[in-house]
């Protein structure tokens, strides 16, 4: 996996231009390269569509997503149902 920043250096992209390529604010792409904040997995599909490389090569998303009734989908077993 290589850097959000690194992915955006090697397209020779300015955090401006990438936002705009993105849709996603210059804010959020410098707190993501800086460690003080984590993709969403939308913000996480935007940067890699704009930078043309797969989400899981440039964006750590967080191992459990939350679902909106407060369950959670496990990337690996699927939506979280009952307990585990």
């Amino acid at each position: 996996m290589i850097s959000l920043k690194e992915a955006r250096e090697q397209k020779s992209l300015t955090i401006e231009e990438l936002a705009t390529a993105s849709n996603v604010t210059p804010e959020s792409i410098a707190a993501i390269e800086d460690g003080t904040a984590r993709a969403s997995m939308v913000v996480g599909l935007k940067l890699s569509k704009a930078l043309g490389k797969p989400t899981t090569e440039i964006i750590e998303l967080a191992p459990q997503m939350t679902g909106v009734l407060g369950g959670g989908i496990d990337p690996l077993l699927g939506p979280r149902v009952g307990p585990r």
